[in-house]
């Protein structure tokens, strides 16, 4: 009987050649299944460095629209509804980047240290933004009549 499997004598092989089958044939099939693994452990190295780009990505997104949005805000600031809208856009992408940060660490990409770290810093714009939308005549008045 040909030894498939294993490396090690002692071990048990669990891919054996069915009776009356030849050899040639044995091996084909053998190797048919293998070249098999082999593509399905690369396609899941693929999907893991896929997975993990597009993560990277929508964390890169919605991270830097939030200063996008506050920039934007700045510029409307003539206007309090438009300012505080824009805030709000700013806080969402906030909220979005916090959530990504988690999806990151349940997915073992980033430790708690880093997590932690970086969700604290989402919270403390958070906090900014809550206020800024909160008193938008602070940052609008230059602009309100007298």
């Amino acid at each position: 009987m040909l030894e498939a499997c294993s490396v090690e004598k002692n071990s048990e092989c669990h891919f054996e050649r069915a009776e009356g089958e030849s050899r040639n044939l044995f091996l084909s099939r053998f190797l048919h299944f293998a070249t098999l693994l082999v593509a399905s452990v690369e396609m899941t190295v693929r999907l893991f460095n896929k997975a993990l780009e597009a993560l990277t990505d929508q964390i890169r997104c919605s991270s830097r629209s939030i200063g996008a949005n506050i920039a934007e805000s700045w510029q409307k600031r003539r206007y309090p509804a438009h300012f505080v809208s824009k805030l709000s856009d700013a806080d969402g992408e906030q909220a979005e980047t916090q959530h990504w940060l988690e999806t990151s660490f349940k997915c073992k990409y980033i430790s708690n240290e880093e997590k932690r770290s970086l969700l604290e810093n989402c919270k403390k714009i958070g906090r900014m933004l809550g206020k800024m939308m909160a008193e938008p005549e602070s940052f609008c008045s230059r602009f309100q009549d007298k």
